[in-house]
C-alpha cells in the first residue's frame, strides 16, 4: 500500500507541475499579446476586440487589433444572407503631429486608402474628418457602457446630406483571426 501511495503521490506532483507550467505559459502569452499603446491611443484602447450586430443571416462585424504601439488595425464586414457585400481594412495610427484613421475598401476609390484626421478623442469616443471626401466626411465612434459601439457616418450622397448610424455590441467570442 505504501508503494501505491508513493506512485499516486508522484503522479499527483507531476500533474500539478505540468498544470503550473501550462498556466504560467498561458499567462506569459497573454502578457505578450497585450502590447502597450502610444499615449495618444490609450484613450481608445477599449476599441480592441470584436464588435458585431447580427440579425438572422445578416451581420455587421468590426474587429480591431493592436499592431504596434502606434497602430491599431481593423477589419469591417457587412454580410447579407451569408454573402459578404462589403469589406474594409481599417487603421488608426499616430503620425508626428496627428492621429489618422485610414479606410481601404477594395471596390471604392480605386482601392486606394482614404485618410481621415482624428479631430477629437476621449475615453468614450473619437471623431474622424476628411471634408474633401464625399461619403463619409465625418465618422464618429462612441462607446456606450462597456459593450455597445455606436458608429455614425455623415457626408454627402447625390448632392444631399446623408447620415447612417451603426450599433455594434462587443462579441462574446472571437470573430476573426
Amino acid at each position: 500500500m505504501t508503494h501505491q501511495l508513493t506512485a499516486f503521490t508522484k503522479r499527483t506532483v507531476l500533474h500539478c507541475l505540468l498544470l503550473t507550467i501550462l498556466l504560467n505559459s498561458c499567462t506569459n502569452n497573454k502578457q505578450e499579446l497585450e502590447k502597450p499603446l502610444h499615449p495618444k491611443l490609450t484613450p481608445i484602447a477599449w476599441l480592441k476586440g470584436d464588435w458585431e450586430n447580427r440579425i438572422k443571416t445578416d451581420a455587421l462585424l468590426e474587429s480591431w487589433t493592436i499592431g504596434n504601439d502606434s497602430l491599431l488595425y481593423g477589419q469591417g464586414y457587412e454580410i447579407i444572407n451569408n454573402d459578404t457585400l462589403f469589406q474594409e481594412k481599417l487603421a488608426i495610427l499616430v503620425n508626428e503631429d496627428s492621429i489618422s484613421y485610414v479606410a481601404t475598401v477594395p471596390n471604392q476609390n480605386d482601392g486606394q486608402p482614404v485618410w481621415f484626421r482624428i479631430t477629437e478623442m476621449s475615453d468614450s469616443g473619437f471623431v474622424c474628418e476628411n471634408l474633401t471626401h464625399d461619403f463619409p466626411k465625418i465618422i464618429r465612434y462612441s462607446l456606450e457602457g462597456n459593450s455597445v459601439l455606436a458608429i455614425k457616418l455623415e457626408g454627402i450622397v447625390d448632392s444631399l446630406p446623408k447620415s447612417q448610424e451603426l450599433i455594434l455590441r462587443r462579441a462574446k467570442v472571437r470573430l476573426m483571426p
